[in-house]
């Protein structure tokens, strides 16, 4: 089983909404030997690949708050799940559960501030800056999980 995935989503020419994208660049840029992938959607064929995983860190921008939240995912072990062309990332847990029987030892949400989501394919300065503190905290958790072993099976 493989450590640790990150998945940045978001449309990157509605400037801030591109911040997960932004972030998961980073820190593929940065060599954290994480595999990273970017979407401008989540859609439910990722759940079979973040079966493969130890570890899934999800990249989003957020218009409703004004700070880097970090949320851990567990499924809610419904046998149900939405049946639309996006899923959420809570979403994906379950359809990975529901479908696969195989969830992700740990899995969480990192929502960045976005204010301006205009069309442009930049961030604004108090996105990025905000975009850059997610890069930390995911390294972080990035740390943590290299300390563990990892699970077989």
């Amino acid at each position: 089983m493989k450590k640790t995935l990150l998945i940045g989503y978001g449309n990157t020419l509605r400037g801030d909404d591109g911040a997960g994208v932004r972030a998961v660049t980073i820190l593929s840029n940065e060599g954290t030997g994480a595999d990273c992938f970017t979407t401008q959607e989540l859609h439910p064929e990722i759940a079979q690949t973040m079966t493969e995983y130890q570890s899934v860190i999800f990249f989003d921008a957020a218009l409703d708050t004004d700070c880097v939240q970090l949320t851990r995912i567990r499924p809610t072990y419904l046998d149900e799940f939405d049946n639309t062309h996006t899923y959420s990332p809570q979403a994906l847990v379950n359809v990975c559960h529901a479908l696969y029987r195989a969830v992700p030892a740990n899995t969480y949400l990192i929502r960045i501030p976005a204010y301006n989501i205009e069309f442009s394919e930049n961030l604004s300065s108090e996105t990025n800056d905000k975009t850059l503190e997610s890069v930390e905290a995911a390294k972080n958790i990035i740390l943590l999980q290299d300390q563990q072993p990892v699970a077989h099976g």
